[in-house]
């Protein structure tokens, strides 16, 4: 069978010309960065399997962190990184900005781990992809609604084809972060829902009195008359009357 030619697997990979300068193409056909990253990718695989959460590190995992405000009032949305498999967290913080190792809005809250034998070519190719995404959205600007730091994870799992897919998107990498990632630790959690919570009671307690208010004006009031009656009293239907029948024991 005749060899496919190296342009059709860069295909296959989903990598289209904007990665031209980021990947290269061997004798043998396969892909891979070129030499001027081959210094940064060996460093980048010397895979740390272990989470690490006073240094931040989460190999080959999902992180999430808290946005200021946002977060406060709609707790499912935050921000989102990807690791190496050396624990080294990418994430797209705005226009043409992607660090490494220091995520926008603080520490990761939450991690889900992947298996990278889900990914094509295992922890190399995982690095690389994550790589490649993260070239391509170092040039992109930011749309925090369409194209934001949970389109980037997409595309590094679309490159490469985790699960065998290439129809992750943004709103497929938000629904199984929510449903798979978990807490760090306890304080994660506070990070999360403390300000939410503390504006809801906030919010309870200065309402209160209204509420309250509106209550008492349609107070019932109970009494036993002396002629053996219930009486109901509400300032919205008046007074109902009821006769018992009172037996002696």
């Amino acid at each position: 069978m005749a060899a496919q030619p190296a342009e059709n697997n860069i295909s296959k990979l989903g990598v289209h010309e904007g990665f031209s300068g980021a990947i290269s193409i061997t004798s043998s056909g396969s892909i891979g960065l070129d030499d001027d990253e081959s210094e940064r990718r060996s460093s980048i695989t010397r895979r740390d399997p272990k989470i690490d959460h006073f240094r931040g590190r989460y190999p080959h995992s999902l992180v999430w962190t808290p946005i200021t405000v946002i977060t406060w009032f709609f707790p499912i949305f935050g921000h989102i990184g990807i690791a190496y498999t050396n624990g080294k967290v990418r994430d797209f913080a705005d226009a043409f900005v992607v660090p490494e190792d220091r995520m926008t809005y603080g520490r990761p809250v939450k991690y889900w781990v992947m298996d990278t034998d889900l990914a094509l070519d295992s922890d190399i190719g995982w690095d690389e992809a994550v790589e490649i995404a993260s070239q391509e959205y170092s040039e992109r600007d930011h749309d925090t609604l369409c194209d934001n730091s949970y389109s980037m994870i997409a595309l590094a799992l679309n490159l490469m084809r985790y699960k065998n897919s290439a129809s992750w998107n943004m709103i497929w990498v938000f629904f199984y972060m929510l449903i798979y990632s978990k807490y760090v630790n306890c304080g994660g959690f506070w990070r999360t829902w403390g300000p939410f919570t503390l504006l809801v009671v906030v919010a309870n307690i200065i309402a209160l009195p209204f509420l309250y208010g509106n209550f008492t004006k349609n107070r019932y009031d109970i009494r036993i008359g002396n002629d053996s009656s219930l009486n109901f009293t509400s300032r919205a239907t008046g007074r109902i009357k009821i006769e018992l029948e009172m037996s002696g024991p």
